[in-house]
């Protein structure tokens, strides 16, 4: 019998890393079929901003000035144009650069809160808990 209740967590975490695995997977082909849409290169100066200085800190003011417009005709434009809003681009971009930290860079929370712009370490894993629905501790130890 205890071997079966192991032989059943084991496989109960199995199965949350693949179901984590499939939830990337799929959030990262969304994103490629977003960025092949025929108007993404409207946007390719802020879409480079995001992906290499984007952090918590980032906003979609920031985007507009960027692109040189009021954030509202931006914000329309780049949904309609995109498929997403640019908060939630902003949250996607942010939410691949958490979870590639917490996997492959050694760092703690509060050293990746502080290199991501979090204002705390307590607002850092309510948001990563947030879209994932587990602590950013519990993450790392079911992907390692």
């Amino acid at each position: 019998l205890m071997s079966r209740e192991e032989e059943l967590t084991a496989l109960c975490r199995l199965n949350e890393i693949l179901f984590n695995l499939c939830v990337s997977l799929l959030n990262q082909h969304q994103m490629l079929e977003t960025y092949t849409n025929l108007n993404w290169h409207k946007y390719e100066a802020i879409l480079d901003f995001v992906r290499n200085s984007g952090d918590a800190l980032t906003t979609v003011a920031m985007l507009a000035q960027i692109k040189g417009m009021r954030q509202d005709v931006f914000s329309r434009a780049f949904t309609q144009d995109m498929g997403l809003t640019p908060k939630e681009f902003l949250n996607n971009t942010l939410m691949r650069k958490i979870t590639k930290m917490l996997l492959t860079s050694g760092l703690t929370n509060r050293q990746i809160a502080d290199q991501l712009n979090f204002s705390s370490e307590h607002y850092f894993s309510r948001f990563f808990k947030l879209h994932t629905n587990m602590s950013p501790r519990i993450y790392k130890k079911n992907n390692r």
